[in-house]
Order: structure tokens, then sequence, then C-alpha cells
């Protein structure tokens, strides 16, 4: 009869592992195909920080619109005062659309660099309008990506600001013509 040490032996011996070569070549695949699928990654991340962006910008039109409407207004061309005063329906479109953008998520979009704004049109009366902006090189390039979605949907206005560390762009609130 065999003792228990031979039958492990022979069971050890024929169990045959992957050598180093083969793990070695395993690796080198995943490796090839992690450097070619990371790009498309961090695209798709990329459209869909710009997307949530997009979101709260049509948001914050749809949401001007309907206060600037019901008031007899247009959000191209609103009055700044009311009777020498400042004009509670401009106080509420500010107000609200300064408190959508901060749904923004703050580790995506620098807060301090986006906000809700006015340009005047010279008469005493405003357009509204939105800033995108970031800090630091991520930030700048999720700018940079977003005014390209703007663009490609006709809302672009301008840069506010271009840097290497920093950049902001205005869109009009608005079918305004700049």
């Amino acid at each position: 009869m065999k003792n228990k040490n031979d039958q492990f032996r022979m069971f050890a011996g024929s169990q045959r592992g992957f050598t180093l070569i083969e793990l070695s070549m395993v690796v080198a695949i995943i490796g090839i195909i992690a450097a070619i699928a990371m790009p498309y990654y961090r695209d798709y991340v990329e459209d869909a920080h710009a997307a949530e962006a997009l979101e709260i910008y049509q948001a914050i039109v749809e949401e001007t619109q309907a206060i600037a409407q019901v008031a007899g207004g247009n959000v191209c061309d609103f009055p700044r005062y009311a009777d020498g005063a400042v004009s509670p329906v401009f106080l509420e479109i500010t107000n609200k659309g300064a408190a959508r953008l901060l749904s923004l998520n703050p580790k995506l979009w620098y807060p301090n660099a986006s906000h809700f704004s006015t340009e005047s049109t010279g008469t005493g009366r405003v357009r509204f309008e939105v800033q995108f902006g970031g800090v630091g090189a991520q930030q700048v390039l999720r700018v940079h990506r977003l005014a390209l979605h703007f663009k490609k949907l006709g809302l672009f206005n301008r840069w506010a600001m271009d840097l290497r560390s920093a950049a902001a762009f205005t869109v009009y609130v608005g079918p305004c013509a700049p």
C-alpha cells in the first residue's frame, strides 16, 4: 500500500501552472487593452460632466424665461429698475439663477468661477448670462470641452478669461444676440 506522501507527490507532479512568460504576456495584453480604452473612457466621463452643466443651463433658461414672460419682459432686454428701485422680478431671476448654479458639483466645477450675472444693454436694461469657469489644469480642460459643447449648440457667447491655470466663458440665457 502506498503511503499518503507518495499519493500527494503524484497529484502535485501532474499539475502544471502558468510560466512566468505566459503571465507576463497576459499582463502585457491587459495593459495594451487598458491603454487603448482609457482615452475613450475619459471622454465618456467628461461628456457626462458637460451634460450635467448643460442640463443645469437649460433649467436656468427655462426658469428665467418663464419668470420674464410672466412679468411681460424679455430675457435679452430686461429692465433692471422699476419705479426707481431694483425690480423685484430682476432680483427673483438673479437669485434663482444663482441658486441653480450652486447645484453644480463643486468637485468638478470650481464654485467661485461659475456664476449667474447680467450684461448691460446700454439702455438701463440687461441681458442675463451664465459664466462657467474652472481653476486648475483639469478644470480648465473641462471648461474648454464644455465650451465646445456650447459652440456646437450655437450658444457660446465669449471667453471671459482663458489662461493656463484658469478659464471661464459666458453664455447668454435665452436666444440673445451678442
